[in-house]
């Protein structure tokens, strides 16, 4: 590969093995157990990630680039000419140089991902793509990311892009506490384009997260790779199985890894136990109607300016604005 026109500038704010260590113990310490969906996306989950996108049954992802191709030029307007775009949890070029395309001379674009390999090449992509941008890959948990660096470039307005529905990750009040740290990370003079999933038949939701191809299964089961490759534990991953439903009382489809069998793990040398049927809740993922979305970025200081969806009202992408 030929190096970036634009290299890229490259900022390790990143969690560190020993975050992952801590998580993990605490996380399988707990009744019932859990670990963070963040950790799923080491260098392979990031990549079965992406490949979920191509499903026949994964809505989401397709749903999303379509609806972005239609309204890049609306999200240009709103945000005028010369926004700095910061990028929330992108992991791939391709849905924000959709957006780019369409800017009206963007002065600067920010990426920040956990996934420190998949950042640093789709910044690097965006940078060949975008000589005249100047580009900046963060490598940071953004659920805990305090400030930007000063250096980032960009000092006027600046329009944030947190696709993917990856709010729904979070339950609501923690979703309304990012959305708020968000508005002090942009700033005053800024924007903010959400993608959120919205409720749909069950059918669809279960299908999209138990593909025939048992991507999704290959996805969460990789954490426990990780955690035998990491930590220098002995656990087995064949003796574990993926359980994904929907939960309608809750709106949200959750994920977990269920033990197949009683057994003791060790984990950097402790043990954990696991009964059998017993499971690890690795993830959930909320879904709501647009009201619902609404009133949430209201709480965390936003007002909606627009909301796109759509054909068939499976998904849509908000602009918000900071109140004030």
């Amino acid at each position: 590969m030929n190096a970036p026109v634009n290299p890229s500038r490259f900022f390790d704010l990143g969690p560190t093995a020993q975050n992952f260590k801590v998580a993990v113990l605490f996380g399988l310490s707990q009744n019932p157990k859990r670990i963070p969906a963040r950790y799923l996306y080491d260098e392979r989950g990031s990549h079965l990630f992406e490949l979920i996108g191509d499903t026949d049954e994964y809505y989401l992802t397709r749903t999303e680039l379509a609806l972005l191709r239609s309204i890049a030029p609306e999200i240009a307007t709103f945000a005028g000419p010369g926004p700095t775009v910061i990028e929330f949890g992108g992991g791939s070029s391709k849905k924000i140089s959709i957006v780019l395309d369409a800017l009206d001379r963007a002065a600067a674009f920010v990426a920040i991902d956990i996934s420190t390999e998949n950042l640093t090449r789709a910044a690097d992509e965006i940078a060949n793509h975008f000589p005249e941008l100047q580009v900046s890959a963060i490598s940071a948990d953004f659920m805990n990311l305090a400030r930007l660096p000063q250096s980032i470039g960009g000092s006027g307005k600046r329009l944030g892009f947190f696709l993917g529905a990856t709010v729904g990750n979070l339950p609501p009040h923690d979703a309304v506490r990012l959305l708020a740290k968000f508005r002090q990370l942009l700033g005053r003079y800024s924007g903010l384009v959400v993608g959120v999933d919205l409720k749909k038949d069950p059918k669809l939701l279960n299908a999209a997260y138990n593909d025939r191809k048992g991507i999704n299964a290959a996805f969460n089961l990789n954490l426990l790779h990780r955690i035998a490759r990491q930590l220098d534990s002995d656990i087995d991953i064949r003796s574990f199985s993926y359980d994904a439903f929907y939960n309608a009382d809750e709106s949200r489809i959750e994920t977990h890894l269920r033990s197949l069998k009683d057994q003791q793990v060790r984990i950097v040398g402790h043990l954990v136990e696991f009964a059998t049927g017993e499971e690890i809740h690795i993830g959930s993922s909320y879904k709501y109607d647009i009201e619902e979305f609404s009133g949430l970025a209201r709480d965390a200081g936003f007002l909606t300016g627009k909301v796109w969806t759509d054909r068939d009202s499976l998904y849509s992408i908000h602009y918000l604005r900071p109140t004030g």
